[in-house]
């Protein structure tokens, strides 16, 4: 998550972009979703971090809001999901638990850092994710090398398909 936001940040202070796509892997729980289906996500939550004080749970946990809305799931293909980012691709019990609280869906290991960075920059910030493994399953990691490539196909086929509802104007006015 720490590259995510120091490169977020560096391309808000230096390249001033109208909104910023980020597009990527990420893993999926497996009763909510498909090997390489792609996301638009809605929102993004951090899992790992936990600051058991009064009142710090909003900032520890978000949740971040993203750029999002039907028409542009529908014009990239995808449905719309909601993340949670962690520094790691295995997933622990109280993180399992944290995903059923929160309806997770996504789980990956940026999304919600670039989020709160372009938040703080007022940059529209759209996120699409292909599943490349099941973050319930005991080995995602060999899923992820198994599908990586299927995945990133999808993803690909989604931007392409999606890209110019975002270049449109009217896409980042919402």
């Amino acid at each position: 998550t720490n590259p995510a936001t120091l490169a977020t940040h560096l391309i808000a202070t230096h390249l001033h972009p109208r909104a910023i796509l980020v597009a990527g892997a990420a893993g999926g729980s497996s009763k909510h979703t498909d090997i390489a289906r792609v996301h638009l996500i809605d929102r993004a939550y951090y899992h790992d971090r936990r600051i058991p004080l009064p009142g710090f749970d909003t900032y520890a946990r978000g949740p971040e809001p993203l750029h999002h809305s039907d028409q542009l799931a529908a014009a990239f293909g995808a449905t719309i999901a909601t993340i949670s980012t962690g520094n790691a691709i295995d997933t622990l019990p109280a993180e399992l638990d944290f995903f059923n609280t929160h309806n997770i869906t996504v789980k990956d290991m940026e999304t919600a850092a670039i989020a709160w960075t372009a938040n703080l920059h007022a940059i529209p910030t759209l996120a699409l994710r292909a599943i490349t493994d099941f973050y319930d399953h005991p080995t995602p990691e060999t899923q992820f090398l198994a599908n990586f490539k299927a995945s990133l196909d999808a993803l690909a086929h989604a931007v392409a398909q999606g890209i110019d509802s975002v270049i449109s104007p009217a896409a980042t006015a919402n």
